[in-house]
């Protein structure tokens, strides 16, 4: 077990780790929501549309990548929408990004998160989205989040693409998908689909796209 599964040490080093980033980015109960998922999962995109269209001072939990923030938002309350994506697109562009991780160690990473999602599928907290659809129709996504949370807001193409402007130099770092990323996970994909753990994280891709949120 990890320590943050216990929710007085999950309480305790969220506030600290928010005090110290001087941002709300983990789970309390003066959340708005939380905005969760695997890295490379459409986090970031997903996080700066909802971000810029919704009032300001919105305390929105996101990038924290632990699966505890799921089960905190549910015992706080906080509606919690967590992005799926694919295994292989996803763990494939996150070794491009951090290339010393190890196969097996992302993949469990994975799982957890599958794991802990469809294990408080049935908390009304709970919304899953896909990644497909976040890229394909993020602005009744996004307007779908915040009208969840007493806000409704119309987000235009405009308000998107301003938002989402990527301006890092380095394109395998970049939130926004391009062709050098494309490229270097091509290397990956071979290790992805060889490891033992790979087609359980398939099935639980598949568990939990099939029960994404009707927004």
């Amino acid at each position: 077990m990890n320590f943050l599964d216990k929710p007085i040490l999950f309480a305790a080093a969220a506030t600290l780790r928010n005090a110290q980033l001087g941002r709300h980015i983990w789970v309390t109960p003066k959340s708005d929501l939380v905005i969760e998922g695997y890295p490379r999962s459409a986090n970031t995109y997903l996080h700066r549309i909802v971000r810029a269209a919704g009032p300001k001072g919105l305390r929105i939990a996101n990038h924290v990548h632990r699966r505890q923030q799921i089960s905190m938002a549910v015992r706080y309350g906080i509606p919690c929408f967590i992005l799926f994506r694919h295994p292989l697109d996803c763990i494939a562009s996150y070794l491009v990004r951090e290339p010393d991780l190890e196969v097996a160690d992302s993949l469990k990473q994975y799982i957890g998160f599958a794991q802990t999602t469809l294990a408080h599928i049935s908390a009304p907290q709970i919304h899953i989205v896909t990644f497909d659809d976040v890229i394909e129709d993020a602005a009744n996504i996004s307007s779908a989040i915040l009208q969840k949370i007493g806000h409704d807001v119309t987000v235009t193409t405009e308000l998107i693409e301003k938002a989402t402007q990527d301006k890092r130099k380095e394109k395998s770092r970049s939130s926004l998908p391009n062709t050098e990323k494309d490229r270097l996970k091509q290397k990956y994909y071979n290790q992805i689909l060889a490891s033992p753990r790979y087609l359980e994280a398939l099935e639980l891709f598949e568990q939990a796209a099939a029960l994404k949120w009707p927004c």
